[in-house]
């Protein structure tokens, strides 16, 4: 199982969370609308900053996320420090959800780098 580089900081300032809905409703001609339970667990998309505190980390990052071996582009579970939680959980990063790199110092010495995360919460 790969696992979320550990030089890379999650910034939770400004960060947003949101979780999925669990249930499906069909509005009716009359009556109440009919609403039916379509999942069992939330998935939870977790949004804020990657941190990168070096080029070296930015650019080690970046192999690992289009690695097959790493986060495959989105594709693939990773274990992650969750910061709700303080537990480790399986996720991954939301494919698309990379925004651009952007220098904190000059030459990108430090940059930052919008994500969202996702993992479905076992309740």
């Amino acid at each position: 199982m790969a696992v979320f580089p550990s030089d890379v900081r999650f910034i939770l300032a400004g960060a947003g969370m949101a979780e999925s809905v669990l249930v499906e409703r069909s509005d009716q001609e009359r009556g109440p609308a009919k609403v039916r339970r379509v999942e069992s667990d939330p998935t939870v998309t977790v949004s804020g900053t990657l941190l990168f505190r070096s080029a070296a980390i930015l650019k080690d990052f970046r192999k690992w996320y289009y690695s097959r071996t790493g986060g495959n582009a989105g594709a693939s579970w990773f274990d992650w420090p969750n910061p709700l939680t303080g537990t480790v959980t399986q996720a991954r990063i939301v494919a698309a959800s990379l925004g651009p790199i952007t220098p904190v110092v000059g030459r990108f010495g430090m940059s930052t780098r919008a994500a969202a995360i996702e993992y479905v919460e076992r309740l």
